[in-house]
């Protein structure tokens, strides 16, 4: 018994060293981990997006032939295509948030001042893309559920024209901060991506010193 549970713990440690790289190698490996996770989470907000512009049109077709949260109209497509499509969205979330910890995990050499800078600036992009990235999901469910709730309004048989126009304005409203979480999101994806290619090329000069 004493034997198995030397070898187990030898084991154990032979595990640990080996995940243990040297902190430059580490920073590169996060990062290219990160740009797979950021790719994901570009395609979904895009999908998203599409989805957005499509409403439009649907929502129209609905209140041309009265199908407002009628269960497969156009209009309850849609609704549960986005709302999958944020599901998708919070999901890369967590991956992103996940590699964010990684990141803050690493202890660079103190000496090395221009990598330094370069890190502090990928941190930072990393803490705004992660703020925006909340932000835009639950102002995005907001919105989901202010649409889901005025759908429901319009579909009763005393819904006149008031109920349209105050349930419009009510859409609006709740869309308005989802799109300009649209233009964060787009602005701090961008800067994510200059300081990533900032600390490589940083990273890549170290290495052939």
């Amino acid at each position: 018994m004493t034997h198995y549970i030397r070898y187990i713990t030898g084991a154990l440690l032979f595990l640990l060293l080996a995940g243990c790289g040297n902190p430059e190698d580490q920073l590169k490996s996060t990062i290219e981990q990160t740009d797979e996770v950021k790719a994901e989470i570009t395609d979904s907000l895009q999908t998203l997006n599409d989805l957005d512009a499509k409403m439009q049109s649907v929502f129209t077709e609905s209140l041309e032939d009265d199908t407002f949260n009628a269960e497969g109209s156009a209009l309850a497509d849609n609704h549960s295509k986005r709302a999958d499509a944020l599901q998708t969205v919070e999901d890369n979330t967590e991956a992103f948030i996940s590699k964010q910890e990684e990141l803050g995990s690493i202890e660079l050499p103190s000496e090395d001042s221009k990598l330094n800078d370069d890190y502090k600036a990928v941190q930072d992009a990393y803490g705004t893309l992660r703020s925006h990235l909340e932000s835009f999901t639950e102002n995005y469910q907001g919105a989901l559920d202010t649409q889901k709730s005025v759908f429901e309004t319009l579909s009763s048989e005393d819904a006149d024209f008031n109920a349209l126009e105050n349930g419009v304005g009510d859409i609006n409203d709740a869309y308005a901060p989802v799109q300009k979480e649209y233009s964060a999101l787009d602005e701090a994806l961008t800067n994510l991506e200059d300081a990533h290619q900032a600390a490589l090329a940083t990273l890549e000069e170290s290495g052939e010193n």
